[in-house]
C-alpha cells in the first residue's frame, strides 16, 4: 500500500536502463525459488485466516505512516523523499511527499481523487496529468493490508501455487488474478506474515514489480512490515523504511479532502 504510485517511475526507469546498458545486472533482492512439496494440511482459506489473524491488519480502521522513500540502489540512492501517509477506513488515503523543498500532495476522499504542487516559493498549483491507470493504483492502495483482504469477496480470483524459498525461508504463495492484473502474494509459512508481493499489470507492456517486505513491528496489536524493497527485473529501483506508525489513533475526514479546503495537517 506504500509503492502505489511507484510502478510507472519503476517500468520507465528499467526500460531506459535496458537501452542505456545491456551488461549483466547484479540481482539485489533475491527472488523465489520452486520448491516441489505442497503441505497438504493447511488450505487456501486457512493461510488466509491465519494470515490476517497473526498481522490483525483488518482491525485497523486509521493508520498515519511517516516513512523516507530512497529511489535507486540501496548503497547509492539518486533521491530521499520524506513521505507522510493517512488511511482511513473504507477507503480514505492522502499521501505527501516532499524533496528539496518541494511537496506532492495527493488525495482520495472516497469519491474523487486530487492532486497538488507546491514549490519551492510556497505557490501550489494543481496536478492534471494523472493517467487512468495511475489512479486506480492509488485508489486501490486506499485499502489497508495485503491483496489478501480482498478474498472475503472476491474468492473466485484466488489461487494457492506451489511454495517457495524466500531469504531461505519456506513461504506460500497465493495468486490473485483477473483480465486485468496477476499478484502474488508471499507469506512466511511461520509467522503467516506478507513476506514479499509480486505484480503485473496485464496487457499494458509493464514489467512486474516485486516487493521484499521485512521488520515486522507490533504496534498496538497489529503487526506490519517497516522495510520494503521494491525492484525489476532483480534490480532495486526503491527503498521504503517506515519511522512512525499511528494506529486507530483517529483522523478526521477533512485530512482528506480536496486542497480548497484550508486546514492544516501536522
Amino acid at each position: 500500500m506504500i509503492v502505489f504510485a511507484l510502478k510507472r517511475n519503476a517500468n520507465d526507469a528499467a526500460n531506459r536502463r535496458a537501452q542505456e546498458n545491456q551488461s549483466e545486472v547484479e540481482l539485489v533482492v533475491s527472488q523465489p525459488e520452486p520448491v516441489q512439496q505442497i503441505p497438504a494440511n493447511l488450505t487456501l482459506e486457512n493461510i488466509i485466516v491465519r494470515h490476517l489473524t497473526a498481522t490483525k491488519i483488518n482491525e485497523v480502521t486509521t493508520l498515519k505512516l511517516k516513512a523516507s522513500l530512497s529511489m535507486g540502489e540501496q548503497d547509492a540512492p539518486t533521491d530521499v523523499h520524506a513521505v507522510t501517509l493517512y488511511f482511513r477506513r473504507p477507503n480514505y488515503i492522502r499521501r505527501i511527499l516532499e524533496h528539496d523543498g518541494m511537496r506532492f500532495d495527493m488525495g482520495f476522499d472516497g469519491q474523487n481523487i486530487w492532486a497538488q504542487q507546491i514549490g519551492r516559493n510556497g505557490v501550489a498549483r494543481e496536478f492534471d496529468q494523472l493517467t487512468d491507470e495511475h489512479k486506480k493504483q492509488f485508489r486501490d492502495a486506499s485499502n489497508i493490508g495485503s491483496y489478501l483482504w480482498r478474498y472475503e469477496t472476491e474468492p473466485e480470483h484466488f489461487t494457492r501455487l506451489e511454495d517457495t524459498i524466500m531469504g531461505g525461508m519456506p513461504a506460500h504463495v497465493i495468486a490473485y488474478e483477473t483480465e486485468q492484473e496477476r499478484v502474488l502474494t508471499y507469506i512466511d509459512v511461520m509467522s503467516f506474515y506478507e513476506i514479499g508481493r509480486k505484480e503485473a499489470a496485464k496487457g499494458t507492456g509493464e514489467k512486474a514489480v516485486y516487493m521484499s517486505m521485512s521488520d515486522h513491528q507490533n504496534t498496538n496489536g497489529v503487526v506490519m512490515p517497516h522495510r520494503i524493497i521494491s525492484s525489476v527485473d532483480g534490480e532495486q529501483y526503491s527503498s521504503v523504511t517506515i519511522e512512525n506508525a499511528e494506529i486507530n489513533a483517529g483522523l478526521p475526514s477533512y485530512i482528506f479532502n480536496a486542497p480548497d479546503v484550508r486546514y492544516t495537517v501536522k
